[in-house]
């Protein structure tokens, strides 16, 4: 519905399974988001070129050990997700500011995010990476 009548059309990665009560992380596969932004992109047609999309970043961890960091969130994570799933999902942001911009870039390119919706407890954290995105894209 939102490919068709809607302005923005926003991915978060997380779905909800019974009732709303069993978080499901399946949706943070990049295989997943391929789908459903091939659909978008199927509904949408012609108006494609007018959506905005975004995506709601669950993660952001400014660190020197992006590995490590995927895989500990792997372990407390209730899900089966890889640590190269969380490597490559657009929902978790890993890595030196280099790192994080190099993500942002390449998300972009594959699946034409817009912009990124940041947690306000990362705001401060996600700052030094919007300026260095500053001027290159």
């Amino acid at each position: 519905m939102a490919a068709r009548e809607a302005d923005f059309v926003g991915f978060s990665g997380i779905t909800f399974a019974r009732g709303g009560t069993a978080p499901d992380l399946a949706g943070f596969r990049a295989a997943a988001v391929d789908d459903r932004v091939r659909l978008v992109r199927e509904v949408a047609g012609a108006r494609l070129q007018d959506l905005e999309l975004n995506v709601l970043v669950q993660r952001v961890v400014r660190t020197e050990d992006r590995r490590g960091a995927a895989a500990e969130l792997g372990q407390r994570w209730p899900s089966a997700l890889s640590t190269d799933d969380i490597l490559a999902s657009p929902f978790v942001l890993l890595g030196s500011i280099e790192e994080i911009a190099a993500q942002l870039i390449a998300h972009r390119r594959r699946w034409g995010f817009s912009y990124y919706i940041v947690f306000d407890d990362v705001v401060d954290a996600f700052a030094p990476i919007v300026e260095r995105l500053n001027g290159l894209q």
